[in-house]
């Protein structure tokens, strides 16, 4: 809300809403010294798909019992300012504007379950045989436990975590090769089971580029990718040589440009398009310290990171 005081000024790019949509005058507090109007400001050209949105408002009036509906944010300054009149309060919920991406049900692609340490482990052990023995059957359940493909069954409940770390689903999204790539986030949650047993969850989000010859041409139309560079002709299929992308009609800087802003994604651009696949790390514990986990999973991404790659020093440093 901007308030023309004379002292205050709209912020760059910021536009004031003047008018109604019949012409009238959009002023929140008429007949006062001071009208106060509702701006707003759009997004970049170059802003990643990961940027919230405003998508819905509404108004409380306090004095009638009525609060800031849930998801929803309060503007702290009221709409109104006489004291004869109650006071109105804005509330506003942004989210994710997804245009061009597909959803699928997401599922765990590889999972590692700790094994229990034992608090007699260096009590158990009385010479070098046994300790010998001790290792190479911790080492071969070290190895069976973070095969996915073990005998051992699924607990349905960790089934069910690819649920709450990817709620929109494991997605195929695409981008402008003007636009910003998508950072990584994290959020928390907690599992509670039918004997009030909580698990407390760390889930990192991330996107990866995506193999660009697994599209099909249904795919690349809801994506809003030219499927003419993945699926030539058959007359321009004998001069084309690349199917990705051509930096022909490209210079030399704007094409440096691009790789500067796309960095590792621009092995799944097609076109002016560029594809991605959202994956997730989880972190589930028994134990609550979020702050540890999420920074934890964050060391684990950057390694794995490509800028990453050329790091002398190893993952177990």
């Amino acid at each position: 809300m901007f308030v023309d005081n004379g002292d205050r000024s709209l912020r760059p790019g910021a536009t004031k809403i003047s008018k109604t949509l019949d012409g009238k005058n959009a002023n929140l507090r008429y007949g006062l010294m001071h009208p106060a109007y509702i701006s707003y400001s759009r997004a970049s050209a170059s802003s990643g798909i990961d940027q919230l949105a405003v998508i819905d408002m509404c108004i409380i009036i306090p004095s009638k019992q009525e609060t800031c509906p849930p998801a929803f944010n309060k503007i702290p300054e009221s709409l109104t300012s006489n004291p004869l009149v109650p006071y109105v309060y804005l509330c506003f919920r942004k989210s994710l504007i997804k245009q061009h991406t597909i959803a699928y049900e997401p599922e765990i692609l590889f999972r590692y379950h700790v094994p229990p340490m034992s608090m007699e482990f260096d009590y158990a052990v009385n010479n070098q045989t046994e300790r010998d023995s001790l290792a190479k059957d911790q080492q071969q359940s070290l190895v069976d436990s973070v095969n996915y493909e073990s005998d051992e069954p699924i607990d349905p409940e960790i089934c069910q975590v690819a649920n709450f770390c990817l709620p929109w689903g494991a997605s195929l999204e695409s981008w402008s090769v003007e636009q910003d790539c998508p950072q990584p986030n994290h959020f928390t949650f907690v599992l509670t089971n039918e004997t009030s047993q909580r698990l407390y969850g760390v889930a990192f989000t991330f996107h990866e580029p995506y193999d660009v010859k697994n599209l099909d041409k249904d795919q690349c139309y809801r994506l809003g990718v030219d499927p003419e560079p993945l699926f030539p002709s058959r007359a321009a299929n004998n001069t084309s040589t690349s199917p990705s992308h051509s930096t022909d009609d490209l210079d030399p800087e704007e094409e440096a440009r691009i790789t500067a802003r796309q960095k590792h994604f621009l092995r799944s651009r097609v076109g002016d398009r560029v594809v991605g696949v959202t994956k997730t790390m989880c972190l589930l514990s028994r134990w609550s310290f979020p702050v540890a986990f999420t920074n934890f999973l964050a060391f684990l991404y950057s390694r794995c990171y490509p800028a990453a790659n050329s790091d002398p020093i190893p993952l177990e440093r």
